[in-house]
């Protein structure tokens, strides 16, 4: 019988965190008996503590990280090196055999950039079916963790910064994948009595953004979710690193905010 196939996109902020990325290995090395497992990872607030140790001044537009010429290398240097490497040797100590990639290698995934573009050096994953996954099935046939930074490619050749949701969401989308998580710091997403919402239908978000119910970087995660339930049908939770070590000890514990069609 085929193993089940969990992505789950972590921060940089639980790598970032000893005690968090130890109780992240721990919950890897645990599901990973019965479950093949791929990995997603960002690491905005390392990228920022580094520019600021190198004086770089960090452009922002409407909030959001504007990723320019000069701070390209950072991105990528954390991204996929720095934080991506970090994950794989602690995945290792817990005896969870994993290799690093980014979303670039071996053109794992379409990132097209747009002239322009506000936000500098940025990629968009499209959810579409000419995703290279050889590579993850390979790794994943061998008993490998792939663990994936979010550092693309784009169309003109250029090192481009992706969104780590978008880009776990068009892997998901392109891949056999049973289920998703998308860990966060909130146990899921809340009401306007900052209460978790157990399970939460797609149609409902619109209504959640207009009321200023979620703001920032949830929006732009329901966003990502929305756009993948669209076009897959499979199970996505938005939880906390609490909610995916009770899914780890019981497939029936609730995790989150499951986001459903």
């Amino acid at each position: 019988m085929q193993k089940p196939i969990w992505l789950i996109k972590i921060s940089g902020a639980v790598i970032d965190d000893a005690h968090a990325l130890t109780a992240f290995c721990e919950v890897v090395a645990k599901v990973s008996q019965d479950v093949h497992i791929i990995i997603v990872h960002g690491g905005g607030l390392v990228i920022d503590r580094w520019m600021e140790q190198a004086d770089l001044t960090i452009e922002k537009y409407e909030g959001m990280r504007k990723t320019t010429a000069e701070a390209m290398p950072y991105v990528a240097g954390v991204l996929a090196g720095y934080m991506n490497k970090s994950l794989v040797a602690s995945l290792m100590k817990h005896r969870c055999s994993s290799i690093g990639l980014s979303l670039a290698d071996g053109q794992m995934l379409e990132t097209p950039s747009q002239n322009a573009d506000p936000l500098g050096l940025v990629g968009y994953p499209a959810l579409s079916d000419n995703a290279n996954m050889n590579w993850i099935n390979l790794l994943i046939e061998n008993q490998q963790i792939p663990v994936i930074s979010s550092v693309g490619c784009d169309q003109n050749f250029n090192l481009v910064n992706v969104n780590a949701d978008d880009a776990a969401c068009a892997l998901a989308n392109t891949f056999n994948v049973d289920k998703v998580f998308l860990i966060t710091n909130a146990e899921g997403v809340l009401d306007q009595d900052q209460q978790r919402i157990p399970q939460l239908a797609i149609s409902q978000i619109k209504a959640l953004v207009a009321t200023g119910v979620v703001s920032d970087g949830m929006i732009a995660k329901l966003q990502s979710v929305r756009t993948l339930l669209e076009k897959k049908p499979c199970e996505v939770f938005i939880a906390n690193l609490e909610g995916l070590q009770q899914k780890s000890l019981s497939q029936s514990k609730e995790c989150g905010t499951q986001v459903v069609l």
